[in-house]
């Protein structure tokens, strides 16, 4: 099969990545049938990668080599994920995702860390208390991944670690 490059035959792509660069978080198209759903999603993301080369194509043309648009497009600030089975909707689910900094996690590198001694760890592990584990590490100029390793190590959930880190010293209960 023959993928066209013509731009006018993906214009169902166009208008769908549109709405993506339009929204909030990005859109989500849904596929009716088990089987049948799960190949007409595939294709469509298929499509919806060439119809983005197609605009990178044509840009190569419309701008000249120091414009930035040259060579680019600006649907490359939409991820296309892998369609996935929904099977409470029973329908084939294709997300196109903005790529934000939002839905990062980022920290800043601390102009300083100390060590945890071996002992502070232990009575951290069997003393239980959530809150001192993380002002520790804070006060320590660990980042976010250190402590959310020490915290899986002490047998704690990691996932609290990244709410309360930007919390001040002071403020975290």
């Amino acid at each position: 099969m023959v993928t066209s490059m013509s731009r006018l035959a993906y214009q169902a792509e166009y208008d769908l990545l549109d709405q993506a660069i339009e929204s909030e978080r990005g859109v989500q198209r849904l596929f009716h049938g088990e089987e049948e759903g799960r190949g007409n999603a595939m294709n469509f993301r298929v499509r919806l990668h060439t119809a983005r080369d197609v605009d990178r194509r044509e840009n190569r043309k419309l701008y000249p080599p120091e414009d930035p648009m040259h060579g680019q497009t600006l649907y490359a600030q939409i991820t296309i994920r892998n369609p996935y089975w929904d099977k409470n909707k029973k329908v084939w689910v294709l997300q196109l995702v903005k790529n934000q900094i939002q839905s990062m996690v980022i920290e800043e590198i601390p102009a300083f860390r100390r060590e945890i001694s071996e002992e502070k760890l232990k009575q951290l592990k069997e003393g239980n208390d959530w809150m001192e584990l993380l002002r520790t590490c804070k006060s320590a100029g660990l980042s976010i991944s250190e402590t959310e390793r020490i915290a899986e190590e002490c047998g704690w959930p990691k996932e609290g670690v990244v709410d309360w880190w930007h919390e001040p010293l002071g403020e975290m209960a």
